[in-house]
């Protein structure tokens, strides 16, 4: 009777842990976004779960003109939108990934309405210069129960900005795409890694990520300085922006994800990582997500990654500009047992950041949500 009881209080905790995840969503099976992986991560954790896009959707991208009158009437039916979601869901928490277009007035209705409110932002909120960014939020950072920020040197900023509670929340990763056992080219053993290298290795460097001027400038200081090394870069914006001829010759294709993103990394010798400039200094979703497939890290150094997340040298490999770069390729391309034995170290510590424990770690310690 006593486990009974306790089980009933238990599911009637949960019925009454509502939870309104804000965020960009999209219906395309084949585009992952982060969003979808907190409203999953919710739902195993036993949360009652709700989800409202908050994408502005227009011809935005026409003219200047255009743009000037759509996206304002876009953003005010965002907010409309978000607020009929909390009228018709109740919930005692509405945790918004990123949101550049929430207004503060919204944020003051939302709590109003006796939600609490959280925000995860997964870029640099105060990079206005590159459009991750907006004023709204900057003007709605007194408002949020809890900021959460992906790299502690952004924390100083947001309390003087006004955040009343900041908490640190790395990038976690999401395991039930990156560790699910049903997937056992990912849980393999060592042994099993290497035969499927010797069968489907493609690629000796692989790079994912968006294109940006920096990026490619530098890769292709690499390529030019590896001509017998094979390079396979995947992203949004390369087709139509890269003007290297070097860098042409290795792009395989658009921006993949989850299996699509997967795949490539087991058939790749060498995972390379370039850090964004607003995650200079910090990390990024690669830095776990690389390692949780148990493929090898080359990563630009950071304190976060190589000493508080992994450790240099032990699981993962990093560099400071090209002339390592190039070094730490020549040095870990041919040893396969150094890459491998690697790979499994990092594994293991990767799994201390899944999406799963990382959110259940904060909701049952951030004070802001007793």
């Amino acid at each position: 009777m006593a486990k009974k009881s306790f089980r009933s209080i238990k599911n009637w905790l949960a019925m009454n842990k509502k939870v309104l995840i804000v965020g960009k969503f999209s219906t395309d099976p084949n585009i992952y976004t982060y969003a979808s992986s907190f409203y999953k991560t919710f739902q195993l954790l036993g949360y009652e779960t709700a989800q409202v896009d908050c994408s502005p959707v227009g011809p935005f991208q026409n003219t200047p003109v255009i743009n000037k009158i759509a996206l304002p009437l876009a953003i005010a039916g965002i907010n409309k939108t978000i607020l009929a979601a909390v009228k018709q869901h109740s919930p005692s928490l509405v945790f918004i990934l990123k949101g550049q277009h929430i207004t503060p007035r919204t944020i003051a209705a939302i709590k109003s309405a006796g939600a609490r409110v959280v925000n995860f932002y997964p870029d640099n909120p105060y990079a206005l210069w590159n459009g991750n960014s907006t004023e709204s939020i900057l003007k709605s950072l007194p408002l949020f129960d809890c900021f959460l920020s992906w790299s502690p040197i952004l924390t100083p900023a947001l309390l003087a900005s006004g955040s009343p509670h900041v908490c640190s929340f790395p990038f976690a990763y999401d395991d039930t795409i990156y560790n699910d056992k049903q997937k056992p080219h990912i849980l393999s053993s060592s042994k099993d890694n290497a035969q499927r290298a010797r069968e489907n290795e493609q690629i000796d460097i692989c790079f994912i990520g968006t294109w940006e001027p920096e990026r490619e400038a530098f890769l292709e200081q690499a390529i030019m300085r590896l001509p017998n090394v094979t390079f396979g870069i995947w992203g949004n914006g390369w087709h139509e922006h890269a003007t290297s001829s070097h860098i042409k010759k290795h792009l395989m294709g658009k921006a993949i994800y989850a299996d699509a993103m997967i795949d490539i990394y087991k058939k790749s010798k060498i995972i390379l990582n370039l850090l964004r400039a607003q995650n200079a200094h910090a990390h990024n979703m690669r830095t776990f997500e690389v390692p949780a497939t148990k493929s090898f890290l080359l990563t630009e150094r950071t304190d976060q990654q190589s000493k508080l997340f992994f450790q240099e040298d032990y699981s993962i490999a990093c560099f400071e500009g090209i002339d390592e770069l190039v070094e730490k390729i020549n040095t870990y391309l041919h040893d396969t047992q150094a890459r491998e034995t690697m790979s499994e170290r990092s594994f293991v510590a990767a799994q201390h950041y899944t999406l799963q424990k990382q959110l259940h770690h904060y909701l049952e310690e951030c004070p802001a949500l007793r």
